[in-house]
């Protein structure tokens, strides 16, 4: 009946049944009959609003998308100056089902990837890229990054710009192994800082790029961004044209599981606040947790040598780019290794590949803690995934050099 103290001054919408006065009566019913559908509270009821059967119901007006908080200024009743009327939008619906199952194959999908920083990118993107079948590639995005010598990182910068060339210049590399200059015109270079605020975007050509593209899809017919990265470059594109909430699905590595004890993975506190705008602003998410769920997708050095060494040019590059990275890693003889990104493109192409569930989007807070509000609208979250499915797919992939 109140929230916080605000009475609710309607129980009903035109057309349907009647819900309890409570708030908890009517969300099952909105959720269920409009999803996205935003909540309007009234301090007092806006003259001329129609009523049905005594009971005023809310204005179609409100019945808007994308659902996001908006926070409206006072509105003043002419007939009673007196009476302000404060409007709060509240986002309780959920994305449309079909955006957040795997897509209907071959689907359209953008790789926004930070590649230098580490070498399961360049996996990832071998893997999509041998997976044309399903997957048409319409865009790689290099993604800052920023990894200062004090953090003790074996691949390190002096700025998130710096980072985001390494990464252009590391995707220009692999595209020249697997034999696809013809790729280089859709890469495109990403932003050159984090963001300064959550409503305040960093421009580049790979935002305005990923705006393009996601313009000339539909809600049914959506963008995938596979996001393997900071979401700067996403945030951004959302800030920028908030339009393309409805035509963009973000399969994101990032995060940790829910149970863990923080959420501080790298590509998380990197930019905190672009986390809270994708995964606030109502866009279709899937979300792949890093420690707690594909941290299980470890491989060791005799596997990688087992199915890579001497197979072809683009096998020993990445067998390479592996191991020396690792021998400098690690003092264990008995190292294994997370090729973490390979998970995103795996959820896009079968759903045998991993386990999933509806959550209500998280609240990646500034402490790097998840903090939990149940209004908020649904994600797909991934729980667990079929490791060795998953190898012998890439394995095979890599291998054959098919571009089927």
């Amino acid at each position: 009946r109140t929230i916080r103290g605000t009475r609710l001054p309607c129980r009903r919408l035109p057309g349907l049944r009647p819900f309890r006065r409570s708030f908890f009566g009517i969300l099952p019913g909105i959720q269920a009959f409009l999803p996205g559908f935003i909540v309007c509270r009234f301090d007092s009821l806006p003259p001329g609003h129609a009523a049905v059967d005594g009971v005023p119901a809310l204005p179609a007006a409100l019945v808007v998308r994308p659902a996001v908080a908006v926070h409206l200024p006072p509105q003043k009743d002419p007939e009673h100056p007196a009476r302000g009327i404060q409007l709060r939008l509240l986002a309780i619906g959920s994305v449309p089902e079909h955006r957040l199952q795997q897509p209907s194959l071959p689907a359209d999908v953008v790789i926004d990837t930070d590649t230098y920083n580490q070498v399961d990118d360049l996996y990832a993107i071998a893997y999509l890229l041998l997976s044309r079948d399903r997957l048409n590639l319409q865009a790689i995005l290099a993604a800052p990054f920023y990894s200062p010598p004090h953090l003790g990182r074996l691949r390190q910068n002096n700025s998130p710009k710096e980072g985001m060339e390494q990464s252009y210049t590391a995707v220009l590399e692999l595209l020249q192994v697997m034999n696809r200059n013809d790729l280089t015109s859709k890469v495109f270079r990403g932003s050159e800082n984090s963001l300064a605020g959550e409503s305040s975007p960093v421009d580049s050509p790979a935002a305005r790029e990923l705006i393009r593209l996601a313009r000339e899809h539909t809600p049914e017919h959506p963008l995938y961004i596979i996001s393997i990265a900071v979401l700067t470059n996403v945030a951004s594109a959302i800030l920028l044209a908030p339009d393309i909430i409805d035509r963009i699905v973000v399969v994101w590595l990032g995060g940790h599981s829910f149970d863990w004890k923080t959420c501080n993975d790298f590509n998380a506190l990197q930019d905190i606040a672009a986390v809270r705008v994708v995964f606030g602003c109502g866009a279709a998410v899937v979300q792949l947790p890093c420690n707690g769920v594909v941290s299980e997708f470890r491989i060791s050095r005799i596997e990688l040598e087992y199915w890579l060494k001497g197979k072809n040019a683009l096998c020993d590059y990445l067998l390479d780019q592996t191991l020396t990275l690792m021998e400098k890693h690690s003092s264990s003889r008995t190292w294994s290794k997370p090729l973490w990104d390979v998970v995103t493109v795996a959820w896009l192409l079968d759903p045998a590949f991993t386990d999933d569930r509806y959550e209500h989007s998280p609240i990646f807070e500034y402490d790097l803690r998840y903090a939990w509000d149940h209004t908020r609208h649904f994600i797909k979250y991934v729980y667990h995934i079929n490791r060795d499915l998953i190898y012998e797919d890439l394995f095979s992939k890599l291998q054959n050099l098919s571009f089927s």
